[in-house]
C-alpha cells in the first residue's frame, strides 16, 4: 500500500494540482495503516483513506481497528468504505461460495460488506470514538440504508446493552454518513426511486460515477431523480456534500 500511494502522488498528484487522491490502507495490521496515515498526513492532496471492506476479519469496527481510526482523525483524513465483487469472491460474504453466477455476487457482495461494515461501526460505537471524522461508503447503492437504519433502530431499542457507547439511536448516526449514489438502481417504477432517494436524505447521498468501470453511472443516472428537490439540494447531491465529505474547498 504504500508503494501503491507513492505510485499515486509521484505519478498523478504532483502532476496535477487539481486532483485529489485517497490513501489506500491494508487492515490486516491497524498498527501499519496507523504509521502509514501519519506518513501522508502532510499531503495535501491526500484527502481520504480508502479501506475495502470485503474480507476484513473481525469487521472494521471493532477496537483493534481504533489506532487507525485514531491516525485518520489526527490528521484530518476521512474514511471511505469500498466493498468488492471479486477481490474476496469467496472470502467473504461467506454465501458468495454457493452462487453459481458473477451476477449474484456482483448483486449482493458489495451491499453485504458494507451492511456488516456499518453494523461493526454502530455497535462498537466508532462513531462516539472518533467524532471529527467523516465516513463515506462507495458502491453499494442506496437501496440497503433504509433497512439498516430502521432495523438497527428495533434491534437496539432492545438490546442497548449491546452498543454501550451510543448516545442517539442508529439511525441518527447513519444520517451522519455519507452515501455514494452509483449504483443508482432502475426500478420499473421512477417514482419508489425518488421515494427511496428522499429517504436517504439530502444532506447523505452523494452523487459517484466509478468511472471508467464498464457498470458506471452518467450523471443523469442520478439526476433524473432529482426533480423534486430544489436547486440547493441538487447541488448538495451532485457536489458538495463530497466537497463536504472530504474537506474539498471548492
Amino acid at each position: 500500500m504504500s508503494a501503491y500511494n507513492d505510485l499515486l502522488i509521484d505519478q498523478y498528484l504532483d502532476e496535477y494540482d487539481h486532483f485529489y487522491g485517497l490513501a489506500s490502507l491494508a487492515t490486516q495490521k491497524p498498527d501499519k495503516a496507523a504509521e502509514e496515515l501519519d506518513r501522508l498526513g502532510d499531503e495535501d492532496q491526500i484527502v481520504g483513506a480508502y479501506i475495502a471492506t470485503t474480507g476484513p476479519n473481525p469487521p472494521l469496527g471493532d477496537p483493534e481497528y481504533d489506532i487507525l481510526y485514531q491516525a485518520a482523525q489526527d490528521n484530518d483524513i476521512h474514511i471511505a468504505y469500498h466493498g468488492s465483487g471479486g477481490a474476496f469472491m469467496f472470502e467473504f460474504p461467506r454465501q458468495n461460495q454457493s452462487f453459481e453466477k458473477f451476477i449474484e455476487v456482483h448483486t449482493m457482495a458489495h451491499t453485504w460488506s458494507q451492511m456488516m461494515t456499518l453494523s461493526s461501526l454502530l455497535v462498537h460505537g466508532v462513531p462516539e470514538k472518533f467524532p471529527d471524522l467523516n465516513f463515506t461508503f462507495l458502491e453499494a447503492g442506496i437501496g440497503w440504508i433504509p433497512m439498516m437504519m430502521f432495523r438497527l433502530n428495533k434491534e437496539y431499542s432492545i438490546r442497548r446493552s449491546e452498543a454501550p457507547l451510543l448516545e442517539k439511536s442508529p439511525e441518527e448516526y447513519i444520517r451522519e454518513f455519507y452515501f455514494a449514489s452509483q449504483p443508482i438502481g432502475e426500478a420499473n417504477d421512477p417514482k419508489h426511486m425518488k421515494q427511496l432517494i428522499d429517504i436517504v436524505g439530502v444532506d447523505s447521498l452523494t452523487f459517484a460515477s466509478d468511472y471508467p468501470h464498464w457498470d458506471f453511472d452518467h450523471p443523469d443516472a442520478l439526476e433524473q431523480y432529482l426533480s423534486t428537490f430544489n436547486e440547493e439540494g441538487r447541488q448538495k447531491i451532485m457536489y458538495k456534500n463530497a466537497a463536504d465529505a472530504f474537506a474539498l474547498d471548492l
